[in-house]
């Protein structure tokens, strides 16, 4: 060991933070969370210790080393998933580069709007998924844009321009889907309100907006306005025809995420199955670098946080197949993060746990896929006899 890592090792402090393991060039090959940095980081370097083969090819690469400390578990937890995240070190398990896969933007402008996207902007907009079934993500598009009237252009609509009457009406408008707000023909306050029906629609919220709407169209027929009522109503169809398609897997109505993950061949799956008022809304799947020689446990535990990370709308309860390690602190973190309540829960048995079985199965089954592609892919270079 050289003295300068030495004398960092000794002046190690008795603090939560993170470490960075570099090797010889300088380069990060292992970023890490303690609650004790004293304590954890030393212990890599202890003779008695005796780990795994992957963690015994660590400690000898190990030329240097850095520390960030934080005052709380819970921010060291946060820290080393975005470090983990914009270092990409060799020895961390880690998502695969997830650039290609888009979300639903819902932007934050007075009158905003929802497009597909691929690209993060930190302005204010809401942005749901990834969604690495695009097929699923357009639908749900589709889906939208037939229930709820927002606009689709892509003009800067505010105060001054809707005063000037610059912008004119489109086809939107004419076949009722669009409300008009270029043309003041609806107040930010009532366009705002079918935005927030919107997202609550995609974020799964379809009871909510059902007896909404249900109410809403009771109001306008009492008031003989019944143009608007058949308006409500078809948009309640529309609904019911969006719901008829999802598949129901519980009686309660508790928004949850089943999470799983598999590895097989030097590689590993996760996927999150989706579940809100009792139907499965969607499913994501991801692949990890990095996992050899990793434990089943410490593969979900990376995939939970780094996933959980870059999402904006958390369930209630998250099932699991398996306990983790730092439970207590990832759950603290979810919490804080979705602002109420939001539990860890490990089913042992009945409907639920069939739900975790289901979800490893599609893990299973997403990296069988992948496998036999790069099978394929393998036999295409292979040169065959004429």
């Amino acid at each position: 060991m050289n003295p300068e890592l030495q004398q960092k090792l000794d002046n190690l402090p008795i603090l939560p933070g993170v470490y960075f393991f570099k090797n010889e060039k300088g380069k990060v090959i292992y970023i890490g969370k303690a609650k004790s940095l004293r304590n954890r980081v030393r212990s890599y370097f202890q003779k008695s210790r005796k780990g795994e083969a992957k963690l015994q090819v660590l400690v000898r690469k190990v030329r240097g080393l850095e520390t960030i400390t934080t005052d709380s578990e819970i921010e060291a937890l946060i820290l080393e998933a975005n470090m983990i995240k914009e270092y990409k070190p060799r020895y961390n398990v880690t998502l695969k580069d997830d650039k290609s896969y888009p979300y639903i933007r819902v932007t934050g402008e007075e009158f905003p709007r929802i497009f597909p996207t691929r690209k993060i902007i930190k302005d204010g907009s809401k942005y749901f998924g990834p969604y690495t079934d695009v097929h699923s993500m357009r639908s749900l598009l589709k889906a939208v844009r037939r229930i709820f009237p927002v606009r689709s252009c892509n003009y800067r609509l505010d105060k001054k321009t809707v005063a000037s009457g610059k912008v004119k009406l489109c086809l939107d408008f004419h076949i009722d889907r669009c409300p008009g707000p270029c043309q003041g023909l609806i107040s930010e306050e009532d366009y705002r309100k079918i935005v927030d029906q919107m997202v609550r629609f995609i974020a799964g919220k379809n009871n909510e907006i059902v007896k909404e709407l249900g109410q809403a169209m009771q109001q306008c027929a009492a008031e003989e306005r019944f143009e608007e009522a058949a308006k409500i109503r078809d948009q309640l169809q529309a609904i019911e025809q969006f719901r008829a398609r999802q598949k129901m897997v519980s009686p309660d109505e508790v928004d949850r995420d089943i999470v799983a993950v598999y590895q097989e061949a030097k590689l590993a799956s996760g996927v999150v199955l989706k579940v809100m008022e009792g139907k499965i809304v969607g499913h994501h799947h991801f692949y990890l670098n990095n996992t050899i020689g990793e434990s089943d446990e410490e593969i979900l535990k990376s995939f939970l946080v780094q996933y959980y990370l870059k999402v904006d709308f958390l369930p209630e309860e998250i099932f699991l197949p398996f306990e983790i390690e730092d439970r207590d602190e990832i759950q603290k973190w979810l919490r804080e993060k979705r602002g109420k309540k939001c539990v860890l829960i490990v089913p042992q048995r009945g409907e639920k746990r069939k739900l975790v079985e289901m979800t490893r199965r599609n893990a299973k089954l997403v990296l069988k896929e992948l496998l036999l592609q790069k099978m394929k892919e393998r036999e295409g270079r292979i040169p065959r006899d004429v």
